[in-house]
């Protein structure tokens, strides 16, 4: 360095203490080399103002990368004070930096210098994860994947079985506290800081990761601790609160290597392809996708040929098929795995998918859309003692099935109207929460208010089916779609009349 550059870099320095960061950051395209700038203000970390301690402090956060390995090599012999800062410096480079490896390896280094994992580090990994999953999102939305506005749809969220609880008695080990490691020797401290700082996203990922305490100790028993539960379950996103549903559907303008961005959404719940071409990549990527809960098809064709060729990833057990023709081929393939939940929208059921439903003994939900049933399908369904919730919406189908299926199973079938009459019923006082066809309320502009239902009318028949409740003329609304006409026979001042209503849209929010 010459004389010039010398007195230049100190009149920089005494800038910074007398005008602030601003200064400071603006010059740092004046130093000659990142390295000894760094190393200068590392030292100012120790200066007697606290002003240029938290300036310097502020400054390396800023740098990110380069300042990682001489902050790491400095702690080691560092003052309370300074190894104080440091640790903040790369705390604030694993949540701030837009550079995901610089975050990672900040972490990684904050594991090397700590010897332990503990509630603060698994909070800092959970940040970065958050933080990567949200720049992928952006990245597939911009490509023209849709976020679905409500996530995953709460009927897929199925119960599953819990895992016995071992708590540990005060004072006894536990296996799942924080790792800590006996301090390593100085050389080899550097060595391992070198392998992180030095190493791909993929080495240093790998390491972090396996840093972090197990959920289950060697029984496979989840322990009760609360650890486990703040920094693990809530740092690693295994509690989660939140999950992603993306489909690619008609504005998807990716390519194959576009998807491999899925692989950063850690809250990835679930993924639904509508006319979309799945060659051995997509599928390949499908596979590792280890959070995966629900998958849907909607003419989609993978490149081995019929939907069902596909392997259906290890963690799924909820499917959505469309417009597809579930037969006993489609059976053996849900078969392959625990399904819980399945959804069927405009689906043709053969009469042998029919006859091999029961094989899905796993199966808890049914959710079916726009297909008609007969009265085999509902006689198989009230066969199957596991399903705990049928949701229909805009199916046909014959009213005194469902009538002797709620005799025996009643409150299974939850009716999801996607159109709109416009009517309340009288509140019945003998029961809570149901309501009699004598009609309380029109909504003003609705189909029935058009159609001239009055306050008063009891309604006694839906295209000449006689109803004897308000759940029947529910059930009655949902098979019909918006724009569709209801007959609609009303007994009004002792009078039978009939009268035609245009369903609506239903703005009520679904029932799941």
């Amino acid at each position: 360095m010459t004389a010039f550059q010398t007195f230049a870099r100190t009149a920089v320095i005494l800038i910074c203490v007398f005008v602030g960061n601003r200064v400071c950051t603006a010059t740092h395209a004046l130093a000659p080399g990142k390295e000894t700038e760094v190393e200068e203000l590392i030292t100012q970390l120790n200066a007697g103002r606290f002003k240029i301690r938290e300036q310097a402090t502020s400054q390396l956060a800023n740098l990110g990368v380069v300042a990682l390995k001489p902050l790491a090599i400095h702690f080691l012999d560092a003052s309370p004070e300074a190894a104080w800062r440091i640790k903040r410096i790369l705390e604030s480079i694993s949540v701030k930096s837009t550079e995901e490896l610089a975050s990672l390896k900040a972490i990684g280094i904050l594991m090397l210098l700590d010897h332990k994992v503990d509630e603060k580090l698994a909070g800092l990994v959970h940040t970065w994860r958050e933080n990567r999953s949200q720049r992928a999102i952006e990245f597939l939305v911009g490509k023209g994947a849709r976020m679905t506005p409500t996530g995953v749809p709460r009927q897929l969220i199925v119960q599953r079985p819990k895992i016995p609880v071992q708590t540990f008695k005060s004072g006894s080990s536990n296996p799942l506290r924080a790792k800590a490691r006996k301090r390593l020797p100085p050389e080899k401290l550097r060595a391992e800081i070198d392998k992180v700082v030095s190493g791909n996203f993929d080495e240093v990922q790998r390491y972090v990761l396996n840093q972090l305490p197990s959920l289950n100790d060697s029984s496979g028993q989840l322990v009760d601790d609360p650890f486990v539960v703040n920094a693990v379950m809530g740092g690693m996103g295994a509690n989660r609160t939140s999950s992603t549903f993306i489909e690619f559907g008609e504005t998807w303008k990716g390519t194959g290597e576009d998807f491999e961005k899925l692989k950063d959404i850690h809250s990835l719940t679930a993924v639904r392809f509508k006319g979309q071409r799945l060659r051995s990549r997509e599928l390949d990527l499908l596979s590792e996708l280890k959070g995966l809960q629900h998958i849907g098809f909607s003419d989609t064709k993978i490149a081995s040929g019929k939907l069902t060729d596909l392997s259906i990833p290890k963690g799924i057990t909820s499917v959505e098929l469309e417009d597809y023709k579930f037969d006993d081929d489609t059976i053996d393939w849900l078969t392959s795995h625990p399904i819980y939940a399945l959804t069927l929208n405009r689906c043709q059921l053969s009469k042998a998918a029919v006859k091999s439903f029961d094989d899905l003994s796993s199966l808890q939900t049914i959710d079916v859309r726009r297909t008609k049933l007969n009265a085999d399908v509902f006689d198989k369904w009230l066969g199957m003692s596991e399903v705990k919730r049928i949701y229909l919406s805009v199916c046909k189908f014959n009213p005194q099935s469902y009538r002797d299926f709620n005799k025996i199973r009643r409150n299974v079938i939850v009716f999801n109207p996607v159109s709109f009459l416009g009517v309340q019923g009288v509140r019945d006082t003998r029961l809570r929460d149901q309501y009699s066809c004598e009609i309380e309320m029109v909504v003003a502009g609705s189909g029935a208010d058009k159609a001239g239902i009055q306050a008063g009318d009891l309604i006694t028949h839906v295209n000449d089916d006689g109803i004897q409740s308000f759940e029947e003329l529910r059930m009655f609304i949902s098979q019909f779609d918006i724009g569709e006409l209801m007959k609609l026979t009303v007994v009004r001042d002792s009078k039978t009349i009939e009268l035609f209503a245009e369903l609506g849209t239903n703005t009520n929010r679904p029932l799941r």
